[in-house]
């Protein structure tokens, strides 16, 4: 077991290369036109328990917060890029939203206020940390009580696991010398997120097709997530 000094390390460099993979020499954007196909979901979720301020950390490109701020009162956007805010702001400007804040910020050091958010969106980060335990206890601080955590985790079904990655541990892998990621079945989700003050409310797999990333993954491929929903108690 890494000590949580280790993992706080590891998890730092990430970030470097995170912000590096934005670079993007012809591609618009890193993630692809579309949000993916759970955002309509999610957005669903957070207008049926109401509420008026919502956050997508970390929100990338903007690839699912230009959804988010056409549906919700208000949302904020924010990474630890500054170029992949950079690239989120210019898809903002084309749908002139006037309901959305960008912000750049750490999901270990968010420096929001507890329970400000009615309900926050972490999507495709926590199967990138090896410090998963302390994003989401962070995640649930900002969440007002009775507010939703939806997040998701990569699930062992993914078809990009194991390749081109290094084996590391119990489903963890470095991927391209650079990224890590970890893979978990539902025994590994539900035991992950019982130790918390929150109800977890569903589960379920979810799966799409993915258009080449530039510099990352230059080919179409198939995702599988593990995607939650948590209210805090």
């Amino acid at each position: 077991m890494q000590s949580d000094s280790n993992e706080h390390i590891i998890d730092d460099l990430l970030k470097v290369k995170w912000d590096q993979s934005y670079n993007l020499k012809e591609a618009n954007n890193l993630w692809g036109d579309e949000p993916v196909p759970f955002i309509a979901e999610a957005i669903a979720l957070f207008k049926s328990e109401g509420g008026s301020k919502f956050i997508d950390i970390p929100c990338g490109d903007g690839r699912n917060l230009l959804n988010l701020a056409k549906s919700l009162p208000f949302v904020i956007g924010s990474d630890t890029s500054m170029l992949g805010l950079q690239i989120a702001k210019n898809r903002l400007l084309s749908y002139q939203t006037d309901n959305c804040l960008l912000m750049e910020g750490d999901v270990f050091n968010n420096k929001f206020l507890e329970a400000q958010f009615d309900g926050v969106l972490c999507w495709d980060l926590l199967g990138h940390l090896n410090n998963v335990n302390l994003a989401i206890t962070e995640l649930l601080r900002i969440c007002k009580p009775g507010g939703q955590l939806i997040g998701s985790l990569f699930s062992i079904g993914d078809s990009t696991r194991g390749k081109e990655m290094d084996p590391i541990g119990n489903e963890e892998y470095i991927y391209s010398d650079k990224f890590y990621f970890k893979f978990y079945d539902e025994e590994g989700v539900i035991n992950l997120l019982k130790n918390y003050n929150a109800e977890l409310v569903s589960l379920k797999l979810v799966s799409w097709k993915e258009s080449p990333h530039e510099g990352y993954r230059e080919y179409p491929h198939e995702h599988e997530s593990w995607v939650f929903v948590l209210k805090k108690t």
